[in-house]
């Protein structure tokens, strides 16, 4: 039996994300009340140095008492993926959803990989494929190389080029990922190490919002 709390925990990174977090925090409320989900937010704040932080305090504050919201603050710029481990390790929900403030990756499209997650009981992760990267060429063939030398290295796993952080997944690969002991960690290939069923999904990644 889960002690979770809430249906979905949204872990939210930012850095320098002031003017994103307001449209981020309304439509992800009003987008999962619609549709009868509860949710908690966790906000993670990586050394930002454009207010994010009392803003996020503000967020807080004004949310007590109508929706569960967290605010981690770090010391300083310590990277997304540091963000994405504490966030990880704060949420109280039976299923995490990682999720940019900036609105390219939406609330939407994150109640669409939920619904999915709970519709397939034997898939236990829903990862977001972008299928139109709005990228240079050079960035496209580095990139490229990447992937192909460390696929091309790594016998037991393969990491697929355009799956994103964007993910949903249910506590148990929560739980999987925060129990490796990896310092330097590299999310899509701890994704793809720990072996859960994931189902891949087209998505087309927004405007930033600001």
């Amino acid at each position: 039996m889960s002690d979770a709390l809430y249906d979905l925990t949204l872990v939210v990174p930012c850095y320098n994300e002031a003017d994103n977090i307001p449209l981020f925090y309304k439509t992800a409320t009003e987008c999962f009340e619609q549709a009868g989900v509860g949710i908690e937010i966790v906000f993670v704040n990586d050394g930002s140095q454009d207010g994010t932080a009392q803003l996020l305090r503000r967020v807080v504050e004004s949310a007590r008492g109508k929706h569960a919201v967290q605010a981690i603050d770090f010391s300083r710029n310590f990277g997304k993926e540091s963000a994405l481990y504490a966030g990880m390790q704060a949420a109280r929900g039976n299923n995490i959803c990682l999720i940019d403030a900036d609105m390219q990756q939406t609330p939407h499209d994150a109640l669409r990989m939920y619904h999915l997650l709970m519709e397939n009981a034997d898939v236990d992760c829903v990862a977001a494929c972008q299928v139109d990267r709005k990228e240079g060429f050079v960035l496209k063939l580095f990139k490229r190389a990447f992937y192909r030398t460390f696929n091309g290295m790594a016998d037991d796993i393969s990491i697929p080029a355009n799956v994103s952080d964007f993910r949903v997944f249910r506590r148990p690969v929560r739980d999987a990922l925060l129990a490796l002991p990896e310092r330097e960690r590299f999310s899509k290939g701890l994704f793809a190490w720990i072996g859960f069923n994931t189902l891949e999904i087209p998505y087309e990644a927004e405007q930033r919002a600001a």
